[in-house]
């Protein structure tokens, strides 16, 4: 049994599945660590700059639905807790453990990285148009003012 499989079978525990069912928190990340896991047993190689589109496009889509940024990020990190205590406890090869703990913490960092972008992306969009609400609201200033002073 390969290690990609055998880490499928810590879904449950990684996901808290009993709490939350199918539809757990995080289960991204839980996802681009499987995913990222049957890459490395084909490929055998440890590309960390390999971007995964899947966790970005899932992560994005959580946003796109209203959820606050921070919470989406510790969602992220209570799963990515979880998969290395039961990765402590699952599996007895250090070098298995070590695979884990190093993907895990990619994927973590890389979910962080994406949240951030979104994050600093969507904060110069609303400042943008906070900028444009002020121009909008001077002029209008302006027109009055001057209409006040032809009515005078």
């Amino acid at each position: 049994m390969s290690l990609s499989e055998r880490f499928e079978v810590l879904r449950d525990e990684a996901l808290n599945s009993a709490e939350y069912g199918d539809e757990s928190p995080g289960r991204e990340i839980f996802d681009a660590i499987s995913r990222r896991l049957r890459k490395r047993e084909v490929v055998d190689s440890d590309d960390e700059m390999d971007i995964d589109l899947s966790l970005h496009d899932a992560l994005s889509r959580r946003l796109a639905w209203g959820e606050d940024p921070s919470a989406v990020l510790v969602d992220c990190q209570e799963v990515s807790q979880r998969i290395l205590d039961a990765a402590r406890r699952s599996f007895s090869s250090a070098d298995e453990a070590i695979a884990i703990i190093a993907i895990v913490t990619v994927v973590s960092c890389a979910a962080s990285r994406h949240l951030a972008r979104v994050t600093v992306e969507r904060a110069s969009k609303e400042k943008a148009a906070l900028r444009r609400e002020l121009m909008a609201q001077r002029q209008l200033s302006s027109v009055l003012e001057h209409q006040s002073e032809l009515l005078k």
